[in-house]
C-alpha cells in the first residue's frame, strides 16, 4: 500500500498539480468578456484572462475551429483513476491532501478543459481525424495560465468505404509564448473487390490485397496546433 501511494502520489504531482515556478501560458488577443450563457462563446483567439466564469459544459469555439469544453474536477480525476487502475476516492484524497500540493499557494486551484479540432486529409477532403486533449488551467486570483498538457491524441472522424485511423505519434511542446500540439497518422481503407479490382481513392495507394478485399493506405497526415500565449505576469 505504501508503494501504492507513492505511485499515485506522484503520477498526480506530475500529472495533476500545477508548481508556483512561473511556467508558459496559453493566451489569446481578444476578449470574450464575463458573460455566461448556454451558448458556445465565438472568438477569433483566446485569452486566459477571459476564462473566467465559465460554467462545466460550456464550449469556447476557436475561429480556427478548435473548441475548449470546460469538464469537472471529478470528470478529470475520475479519468485519472481510470489510468491508474485506483479507486477514484483514492485519488480524490490524494490530489487535495497538503502533500500533493507543494509548492502551490493555498488559495490556488486547478480548472481543466477538453480541446479538440477536426483536421481534413489534404489529399482527399472526404477523411477527416480528431485532435484531441486535456488541458489544465491554473488560477490564483486574479492570475490564471494553463500549465499543463494530458492524454493529447488522435482519432477518425470520417471517411469513405470501412475505414479506420491510425496514429504513429503524439507529443507537444510547452515554450515562454506557445504551446504545440502535434500528432499525425494515415487512413487505412478497406474496399471489397465486388466495386472492381481497383477504384480511384485520391490520396491513397493499394498496400496489399485480403483476397476477397483490397487495402489502401493514404500518406501520413500531421496535425498541428499552435496556441500562442503572451506572459500574462506583465498585466
Amino acid at each position: 500500500m505504501k508503494n501504492l501511494k507513492k505511485v499515485v502520489l506522484t503520477s498526480l504531482l506530475v500529472i495533476g498539480v500545477s508548481s508556483s515556478i512561473g511556467s508558459p501560458v496559453l493566451a489569446y488577443s481578444n476578449s470574450i468578456g464575463n458573460k455566461v450563457s448556454s451558448s458556445p462563446i465565438m472568438v477569433s483567439k483566446i485569452d486566459v484572462n477571459d476564462i473566467k466564469n465559465v460554467m462545466v459544459g460550456k464550449k469556447i469555439i476557436l475561429k480556427d475551429g478548435g473548441v475548449l469544453t470546460r469538464i469537472s474536477e471529478k470528470e478529470y480525476l475520475r479519468r485519472k483513476a481510470k489510468e491508474l487502475g485506483v479507486p477514484f476516492e483514492y485519488v480524490y484524497k490524494m490530489k487535495h491532501s497538503n502533500n500533493a500540493y507543494i509548492n502551490v499557494s493555498d488559495t490556488g486551484r486547478e480548472e481543466y478543459y477538453d480541446y479538440e479540432k477536426v483536421f481534413t486529409y489534404s489529399k482527399n477532403s472526404d477523411f477527416k481525424a480528431r485532435m484531441e486533449a486535456t488541458l489544465t488551467l491554473y488560477v490564483n486570483g486574479s492570475f490564471r495560465e494553463f500549465t499543463k498538457v494530458d492524454s493529447l491524441t488522435s482519432r477518425r472522424d470520417s471517411g469513405l468505404y470501412e475505414n479506420e485511423w491510425i496514429q504513429t505519434a503524439s507529443f507537444h511542446d510547452i515554450y515562454p509564448d506557445r504551446v504545440k500540439l502535434n500528432t499525425q497518422g494515415y487512413f487505412s481503407v478497406t474496399v471489397s473487390k465486388s466495386f472492381g479490382e481497383s477504384i480511384d481513392l485520391p490520396g491513397f495507394s493499394v498496400d496489399g490485397s485480403t483476397g476477397i478485399n483490397m487495402i489502401y493506405l493514404s500518406d501520413t497526415m500531421k496535425m498541428r496546433a499552435v496556441l500562442d500565449q503572451p506572459d500574462i505576469n506583465r498585466y
